[in-house]
């Protein structure tokens, strides 16, 4: 038999059972021996290998698509996976020490010296703002933002790495909304707080 046949027809038929049938049990049986046989078909050069592996693999994908079950896994591990990020967030922040750095007309700055470390050829750090009047994001009303922060101290750059969006002053409360895709680097303006918290980060005295 031409090498990667076998694995590919066990393929095809797990994803006709994923399919129909359990799909949390045949599809995951179905991706593996699509994949064996697709290995052993290219490594043999058997076109009928390849060809049934393939066909495998596409029945994988449908029997994924058309099974609730894995759907739900899915789902949960996805949520699992965020809910232990804010978890850990939540326990970092008690660790916090806050130094007011900008007091301005609708919020106040302020930074934890204690996280400031060198990475590369920038500098990160903590940050918290409280707003005096709760703000909204995504129809969620919230006071006061956690975040953590790189710096461009030659180039007088910064950019938000991950931030955290509380119901209460002072990073308390429930986390509202979350935000774990870094932002543009943006220049600090001078006057702002933005231009404080560079100041602070990028201070040799301030460094790790």
């Amino acid at each position: 038999m031409n090498p990667g046949v076998l694995a590919g027809v066990l393929g095809c038929a797990f994803g006709v059972l994923g399919i129909f049938t359990l799909g949390i049990v045949f599809v995951p049986l179905a991706a593996l021996c699509s994949v064996i046989g697709l290995l052993r078909g290219l490594s043999g050069r058997s076109g009928a290998g390849i060809g049934v592996s393939l066909l495998g693999g596409f029945l994988t994908v449908m029997g994924f698509i058309f099974s609730p079950s894995l759907w739900l896994v899915t789902s949960g591990l996805f949520v699992a996976s965020q809910s232990n990020g804010l978890t850990a967030a939540q326990a970092d922040k008690e660790e916090f020490t806050w130094v007011k750095v900008h007091a301005g007309l609708d919020s106040t700055s302020y930074a934890d010296l204690g996280t400031i470390q060198s990475i590369g050829d920038g500098i990160v750090m903590w940050g918290m703002q409280d707003f005096e009047t709760p703000q909204t994001i995504n129809g969620n009303s919230y006071s006061s933002t956690e975040g953590e922060f790189e710096y461009n101290c030659e180039g007088a750059q910064f950019r938000v790495v991950h931030s955290l969006f509380y119901s209460g002053h002072m990073g308390t409360g429930a986390i509202v909304s979350s935000d774990y895709n870094s932002t543009p680097w943006a220049a600090a303006p001078p006057g702002t707080h933005s231009e404080d918290m560079l100041k602070i980060a990028c201070n040799d005295d301030n460094r790790k």
